[in-house]
């Protein structure tokens, strides 16, 4: 596990595209295909269930929900305490080409939702989150 930590005033600045639609969601339906997404790319032991999402939203964290141009693209959980942490992100494999993705999602989310220190966890094999959060300005850091 790689762990990351960002202070806000240290975000790297990003233009928001304007068909970028950043939201929060409790709705299990939105969720559960957010889950379904993921399930459609990624086989991994470790992914939330509905139950898990539940059991989130009670005990205060938000899920974040991205679509551009109304095509639900990707996904993040929050956790507001002293410390902020954004886990399971994910974004969808799309065309190479593509000018959205976790970074703008997270970036909307870091922008409008958090402040003071940021931190999350990265599985190693997930080069494409590693490079995500290091585009935002995220050091690695041992805790």
């Amino acid at each position: 596990m790689i762990n990351f930590e960002l202070k806000y005033e240290n975000l790297i600045e990003r233009e928001i595209h304007n068909n970028l639609i950043v939201t929060e969601t409790k709705d299990l339906n939105i969720i559960e295909s957010c889950i379904n997404l993921f399930n459609s790319e990624i086989v991994w032991d470790k992914m939330f269930t509905i139950k898990d999402a539940e059991i989130r939203i009670r005990k205060g964290d938000i899920f974040f929900v991205g679509y551009y141009d109304n095509y639900l693209f990707g996904y993040c959980w929050l956790t507001k305490n002293k410390i902020f942490k954004i886990y399971n992100v994910f974004s969808k494999n799309i065309p190479i080409n593509r000018i959205y993705g976790a970074t703008d999602l997270l970036y909307f989310v870091i922008k409008n939702y958090t402040s003071g220190i940021i931190i999350s966890e990265v599985d190693e094999w997930n080069l494409k989150s590693i490079n995500v959060f290091k585009k935002l300005g995220f050091n690695q850091k041992v805790w």
